[in-house]
């Protein structure tokens, strides 16, 4: 069982509830990967079969080409680095200048390097209907062994991105949440909140980012040729975009449906390990 940092900071949640104010809220997707273990999109060639369990609602946009493709293992998504392929869901609505969108994720980082190391760079954006890619959550490389969070506003190659200044252990579950603020290309992100009032990190604006036409969320793999010491895996298994922070948290931390969850199994291990 994956030990989890967020359980406290979520019963600090739950107290303070979605409240009267959040009725308004909207949530524009919320995923738990609940499908059959198997490869997340249709992208060829593929790497584990059955292909495509989520039924096209994951595509993949960069990095098809490779048999590095997303898979789904007991309803997370396993995010190989090195990996190449990026996917992408759809939202259920275009957001637009002057709005405010926040998204939420659960996740774990497994180092496979001897030292612990990760490769500083991001696995999950929002993202335009091409290439604009907004709120990039990267992972950083500590001294201590551990690593930390980074959050960029815009699509700028430099990848580290404003520091959480928060440790976090490789092997052990936690909660990201990120705002986008379109009227400002603002980007700022909280570790395990208890609440949007709780302190946060980034907030260093892309003003060519003002006003993207934000219509999905995706996964990256960081494809990368130095296998090794900062080799890893990100298992993704619940992410959720709102207009609120309440409701992206609370989309964050659904179920998968029990029809899927009977679909899945851990004899497919084998069948993961990666090449």
């Amino acid at each position: 069982m994956r030990k989890s940092t967020f359980a406290v900071a979520l019963g600090a949640f739950a107290a303070f509830g979605l409240g009267a104010s959040q009725a308004s809220a909207t949530t524009f997707l919320a995923e738990g990967f609940g499908y059959a273990d198997g490869q997340l999109t249709g992208t060829t060639p593929a790497s584990n079969a059955p292909v495509d369990v989520s039924g096209g609602t994951w595509v993949g946009h960069s990095g098809t080409t490779f048999t590095d493709n997303i898979d789904v293992l007991a309803g997370q998504a396993i995010l190989d680095n090195p990996g190449s392929e990026d996917a992408n869901r759809i939202l259920s609505t275009v957001v637009g200048a002057g709005d405010t969108l926040y998204y939420a994720a659960k996740f774990t980082v497994n180092s496979l390097g001897a030292n612990n190391n990760v490769n500083d760079d991001y696995f999950i954006h929002l993202k335009d209907g091409g290439f604009g890619f907004v709120g990039r959550v990267s992972i950083r490389d500590t001294a201590t062994g551990n690593y930390q969070l980074g959050v960029q506003s815009g699509s700028s190659f430099t990848l580290s991105g404003a520091a959480s200044g928060v440790d976090l252990t490789f092997g052990t579950e936690n909660l990201v949440v990120v705002r986008w603020n379109n009227a400002t290309g603002t980007a700022d992100a909280w570790v395990n909140p208890a609440s949007e009032a709780d302190p946060s990190f980034g907030g260093v604006a892309d003003a060519s980012r003002i006003g993207t036409a934000i219509n999905g969320i995706a996964l990256r793999q960081d494809f990368f040729t130095t296998v090794g010491v900062d080799s890893n895996t990100i298992s993704v298994n619940g992410l959720a975009v709102a207009s609120s922070f309440a409701e992206a948290v609370a989309g964050s931390m659904v179920v998968p449906e029990p029809a899927s969850l009977a679909l899945l199994g851990l004899g497919g291990l084998a069948m993961f390990r990666r090449r």
